[in-house]
């Protein structure tokens, strides 16, 4: 349960899921506030608290995978993504990084990974 996790000034709201949770409040006591916690797996969660600990709020949405898989299933002829091409992308890019990412591209695939990763640029 939520309640398992707060304590302090923290108020979580009632519907958010135990695994962000625990990830927030375990990230918090390793790291203290203030504090972020992003989490890419079927949804692409994020979550914050401030120097004194308090929920700040955060934000949900479809996952990387869903989206590349509903491009691909349901947008004529757009290719599907593979985390595996996620994975390679971001190590091409790593090794040039003086380079920013380029957030437009004529790569339809690259499109489509960038528009992903995109939410990471906070």
């Amino acid at each position: 349960k939520n309640e398992d996790f707060v304590r302090g000034p923290t108020k979580i709201p009632p519907n958010m899921g135990t695994d962000r949770v625990a990830a927030l409040f375990g990230a918090i006591e390793k790291y203290g506030g203030p504090c972020m916690v992003i989490d890419t797996g079927t949804a692409l969660t994020y979550a914050a608290v401030d120097a004194d600990k308090r929920y700040l709020g955060g934000g949900i949405s479809l996952g990387c995978g869903i989206r590349f898989r509903a491009l691909s299933d349901y947008c004529g002829n757009l290719p599907f993504v593979t985390f595996g091409d996620c994975l390679d992308f971001i190590k091409q890019r790593k090794k040039d990084s003086s380079q920013p990412i380029d957030w437009f591209d004529t790569d339809t695939k690259k499109q489509m990974m960038v528009n992903c990763l995109s939410e990471f640029r906070f």
